[in-house]
């Protein structure tokens, strides 16, 4: 090889590594730019449940059910779009999610609406509402919900009864409301979450439902006071479970967490 043929191959090899650094820090600037979205999207569920807290004094029933135990309506219909967005509802409160009237919230079905004005139009929902949708899931083109609660008895959301942030005796800014889940992702009018019974507490556990995220490192999560954070995988499965009861009186505290870093912000 002549001089001039190495100056070359060094030219070309010195453009490929600079493209690679350009590529890899576009990758980089956009992922931190899909987590600033999330952590929003996450930071007005928590406005929203705590709006519709002081509107009924308690957090919604995460999963309603008829008397005869059928999956009627979920938390996520109760704050989105009433409390989210300032557009009519058009969720009807009055038959069961998977009702033809709500079934039509998911299928791209023109739903008719009235203006303040008396004109009548149509939208066409998105099946995954912007409220619910991870950007960096939504990218990998996964269905449902990005974000569940945690539903169970000693949760904040259990069976059949609603509780007021006031039952949190563990405190809202140490109890976990609401999560990233990669592995249950119900549509967003679907009753159906993770189950603190039947859930894997380690993040990112890749066998079964968890509090997961297609981040790297972790997935937020949604504390009782409005607070988001960034739970990463050095949270143990202990202090995953303190987090997610309401009463376990646990001495585990959300700033002992920050400051050993297995909570971000």
């Amino acid at each position: 090889m002549t001089r001039k043929h190495g100056y070359i191959l060094l030219g070309v090899l010195g453009l490929g590594l600079g493209l690679v650094l350009v590529i890899q820090t576009f990758q980089a600037a956009h992922e931190a730019n899909c987590r600033l979205d999330c952590c929003g999207n996450l930071e007005l569920i928590a406005l929203a449940l705590d709006s519709y807290h002081s509107a009924y004094k308690s957090l919604p029933l995460a999963i309603e059910r008829t008397s005869d135990g059928k999956l009627w309506r979920s938390w996520r219909t109760q704050i989105y779009p009433t409390y989210m967005q300032q557009v009519e509802m058009f969720y009807d409160p009055s038959s069961a999610w998977d009702s033809p009237d709500n079934l039509r919230l998911l299928n791209g079905t023109p739903i008719p609406l009235q203006r303040k004005d008396s004109t009548p139009h149509q939208i066409i929902l998105d099946r995954v509402p912007w409220a619910f949708a991870c950007p960096t899931s939504h990218e990998k083109k996964r269905d449902g919900s990005s974000y569940v609660a945690i539903t169970g008895d000693g949760t904040a959301f259990p069976p059949n009864r609603t509780l007021a942030l006031s039952d949190i005796h563990d405190g809202p800014e140490n109890t976990i409301l609401v999560v990233e889940s990669i592995h249950c992702r119900p549509d967003w009018t679907e009753p159906r979450d993770l189950d603190f019974d039947t859930m894997s507490f380690k993040i990112n556990d890749t066998t079964k439902p968890s509090i997961s995220s297609d981040h790297t490192g972790g997935a937020f999560v949604c504390f009782a006071d409005g607070v988001v954070a960034f739970l990463t995988t050095d949270a143990s499965e202990v202090e995953v479970r303190a987090m997610l009861t309401v009463a376990g009186s646990e001495n585990i505290s959300r700033q002992e967490l920050r400051e050993r870093r297995v909570l971000k912000w």
